[in-house]
């Protein structure tokens, strides 16, 4: 009975990383010739922090996606430009998924930081990418 419940469990993870992917890519217009950062299915421990850096210019629209699949999950994530500003992004779209864009200010390495601020592992996929609005 358990397995049942692990490989369905497993197959809503899926279908949800999947489905982000999905419609990350046809809502929002990426630019061809830009790189996208992705943490892919990262688990991240208790109390711990995973971090991608991506080189923006100032002027571009950026946009933050991070996917959990875990409900009530706490997580906090942050965006430090190259001059140490930090952003915490509080937008929420629903439960399971953090979502934010912004402008950048400077030219520079741009960091993104997910921390889990639970007891339990939680795994995330993250797209940090340049976006045409």
């Amino acid at each position: 009975m358990q397995r049942k419940y692990i490989i369905f469990g497993f197959g809503i993870l899926l279908a949800s990383v999947i489905s982000v992917i999905a419609v990350s890519y046809r809502l929002i217009e990426t630019d061809p010739q830009d790189q996208n950062t992705l943490i892919n299915n990262e688990i991240i421990p208790p109390y711990k922090s995973v971090s991608a850096v991506k080189l923006v210019k100032a002027g571009e629209n950026m946009q933050l996606l991070v996917h959990y699949p875990v409900f009530g999950a706490l997580l906090n994530a942050k965006v430090t430009d190259p001059r140490s500003i930090v952003s915490n992004v509080n937008s929420t779209t629903y439960d399971r998924e953090l979502s934010s864009t912004f402008t950048a200010q400077v030219d520079g390495e741009y960091t993104v930081t997910i921390t889990n601020l639970g007891t339990e592992q939680i795994p995330v996929h993250v797209v940090f990418s340049n976006v045409q609005r």
